[in-house]
C-alpha cells in the first residue's frame, strides 16, 4: 500500500514556507520587451534580404537560360511552340483609336507589364501569377496619345507620356511602392514619346515638339534632364522611335510627312538620325516618298540596333496595297529594303526587336478578312535571307481598330500586347506555352 502523509502535515509544511514574494525557478517567463534595434542588426537584416534577392535573381537567370536553350532545341527540331492569350483589362470606349497602342516591357525578374491609355487615364498593368492587375497611375494627371514603358536597371518601371491638354512631356517612375510623376517639358510638346534605356542605365526620350517645330531628345543625367534638338521642321520628326546603340549613342527613326499645299520638296519619307561623338546629330533618308498625291506613303517606323551596332527599321507603306517592310542599315548608312509581308491595306502597327541570337524580328497586326492570313496577331523573324511568318491564331475583325507592341521574354520568346477599340480590351499573347513569366 502506498503511504500518503496526513493532511495536517501537508498544511504544516505549507505554512512553513514564507509567502512574502512569488517563487520563480528561472526568473520571469516574459521578457520586459524586445531588444532595441541597432544599426548593426538592421544592416544584418538588410544584407540577408539582399542576399536572398540576389540568389532569386540568379536562379531566375538560370531558369531563363535553360528555357531559352530548351526552346531553341524544340524549334530546331521542328516543334511549333504554341501561343497563349490572356485578357489584361477593359479599356474605356472613349479612348481615341489612334491612342490605343499599348507599351509592353518585362521587369528584371521577367514579369510582363503594360502601360496604356484608357479614355485619357494612364494605366499600368502587371502580371501576378496567371492574373493581371491594372491600376491608374496616381498623380499622372491624365494622358493624351500613347505611353512608352521601360524598366531601369534599378528595377523601377518608367513611363513617358504626353500629359492631358498642354501639360507637355511627363515622366512617371514606380519604385515598387510609390509613383513619382515629373513634368519634363511643358507646353504644347511631348507628343509621340519613345522611351529607351541607355547601356549605362539612364533613360532617354525622343518626342515631337510642334510648339518649337523640332524633334527633341531628352536624357536624364545626374538627376537632371538634358535636352537636344535632333532636327528642326514642323513636319519632320513625327512618330519617333528611339533606340540606343551598344556604345551609348542614341538613334531615332522618324517620319517626314511633307508640307501642306503645293507639292513639297523631295523630303517626305522615313529618316534615321544618330548622335555623333561630338554631340551633333546627323540624319540620313532611309526611303523617300515622291511628290505626287498617289505616290507610295510610308509610316510607323520602329528602330532597333543589331548586336553589332547596325540600325534596322521596320516600317509600313501603302499605294494600292499595304506592305510591311524592313530596312537593314550598313556602316556607311546605305539601306537594304526587304518585304516582310503584303496586305490589302496598311495598319500593321509593327514593333522591331532583335532575337537573343541576333536576328531581326517583328510583331505586327494583319486583317484575316482582307489579307487572307490565318490570324491577326502575327510574328516574323529573318532566317537566312527569308522572313519566316507565323500567326498566333487570334482573329480580330478590323486591323485599323487594333494596335500592338512586342517585346521578348527573358526566355527569348516573343510576346505581344494589343488593344482593340471594338472589343474595348487590352490583351497579351506570348509564344512558348504559358502566360506566366
Amino acid at each position: 500500500m502506498r503511504w500518503s502523509p496526513p493532511f495536517f502535515l501537508l498544511c504544516i509544511a505549507a505554512a512553513s514556507v514564507p509567502m512574502t514574494a512569488p517563487l520563480h525557478a528561472q526568473g520571469p517567463l516574459a521578457p520586459p520587451g524586445p531588444p532595441a534595434a541597432t544599426q548593426k542588426s538592421l544592416q544584418e537584416i538588410w544584407d540577408k534580404l539582399q542576399a536572398v534577392q540576389s540568389t532569386v535573381a540568379l536562379q531566375q537567370q538560370q531558369i531563363n537560360l535553360l528555357t531559352l536553350q530548351n526552346n531553341a532545341l524544340l524549334e530546331a527540331s521542328g516543334v511549333v511552340l504554341p501561343w497563349q492569350f490572356k485578357e489584361v483589362a477593359a479599356i474605356s470606349a472613349a479612348t481615341p483609336p489612334g491612342s490605343l497602342k499599348p507599351s509592353l516591357a518585362f521587369s528584371l525578374g521577367g514579369v510582363p507589364s503594360i502601360a496604356y491609355n484608357s479614355g485619357g487615364d494612364l494605366k499600368f498593368a502587371v502580371m501576378s501569377g496567371a492574373a493581371w492587375t491594372a491600376i491608374s497611375v496616381p498623380g499622372s494627371g491624365g494622358i493624351t496619345g500613347t505611353p512608352s514603358l521601360a524598366y531601369a536597371p534599378t528595377g523601377h518601371a518608367l513611363i513617358a507620356y504626353h500629359g492631358a491638354g498642354t501639360t507637355g512631356l511627363m515622366f512617371a517612375e514606380f519604385d515598387g511602392s510609390d509613383w513619382m510623376v515629373t513634368q519634363i517639358d511643358d507646353g504644347d510638346t511631348g507628343y509621340d514619346p519613345s522611351l529607351a534605356i541607355a547601356p549605362d542605365g539612364t533613360p532617354g526620350i525622343a518626342y515631337d515638339d510642334p510648339e518649337d517645330s523640332r524633334l527633341c531628345f531628352a536624357r536624364l543625367a545626374a538627376g537632371d534632364w538634358e535636352f537636344e534638338t535632333v532636327t528642326t521642321d514642323f513636319f519632320t520628326g513625327r512618330l519617333p522611335s528611339l533606340a540606343f546603340r551598344s556604345d551609348g549613342m542614341p538613334g531615332v527613326a522618324f517620319v517626314d510627312r511633307g508640307r501642306p499645299g503645293p507639292a513639297s520638296p523631295d523630303s517626305r519619307g522615313i529618316y534615321f538620325a544618330i548622335r555623333e561623338s561630338d554631340g551633333d546629330w546627323s540624319q540620313d533618308k532611309v526611303i523617300a516618298r515622291g511628290n505626287e498625291p498617289d505616290d507610295r506613303e510610308y509610316s510607323s517606323p520602329s528602330l532597333a540596333f543589331s548586336p553589332n551596332g547596325l540600325p534596322g527599321i521596320a516600317y509600313e507603306s501603302y499605294d494600292n496595297e499595304g506592305v510591311l517592310c524592313y530596312a537593314a542599315g550598313s556602316f556607311d548608312l546605305s539601306w537594304d529594303h526587304q518585304v516582310i509581308c503584303s496586305a490589302g491595306d496598311w495598319g500593321f502597327s509593327p514593333t522591331l526587336a532583335f532575337t537573343p541570337s541576333g536576328m531581326p524580328a517583328v510583331g505586327f497586326i494583319t486583317a484575316p478578312e482582307w489579307d487572307e492570313t490565318p490570324s491577326s496577331i502575327s510574328y516574323a523573324v529573318l532566317k537566312g535571307a527569308t522572313w519566316d511568318l507565323s500567326y498566333a491564331g487570334r482573329v480580330i475583325l478590323d486591323r485599323f481598330d487594333t494596335l500592338a507592341s512586342m517585346a521578348f521574354t527573358p526566355a527569348g520568346q516573343p510576346a505581344i500586347a494589343y488593344s482593340n477599340s471594338v472589343t474595348h480590351k487590352v490583351s497579351y499573347a506570348v509564344r512558348g506555352g504559358t502566360t506566366s513569366p
